[in-house]
């Protein structure tokens, strides 16, 4: 898993195993304002790396006026059902 915080330039990577739970006393611990989450993600680390921002700062991935216009970029719908397609 990689993880990445806009406007940070650091990245954390973690290797390991992830599972999803569905029930359990771990999402009534979870629970915010009252409302339990449906799923958790429980990982199991096994490695952990902190990566230096150089290659974000380089990209300019967080300069917003770099990013493509969100017109031509395909939705979440059509870049899964696109994927679909591809998988039948």
């Amino acid at each position: 898993m990689l993880f990445v915080v806009p406007g940070a330039t650091e990245t954390l990577r973690v290797n390991g195993r992830a599972t999803i739970l569905r029930d359990g006393p771990l999402l009534e611990r979870l629970a915010l304002r009252g409302e339990v989450p449906q799923l958790a993600v429980v990982v199991e680390v096994e490695e952990l790396f902190v990566h230096c921002g150089r290659t974000f700062l380089r990209s300019s991935l967080w300069d917003a006026s770099t990013w493509p216009d969100g017109a031509t970029v395909p939705t979440a719908g059509e870049t899964f059902h696109s994927q679909q397609a591809i998988a039948h």
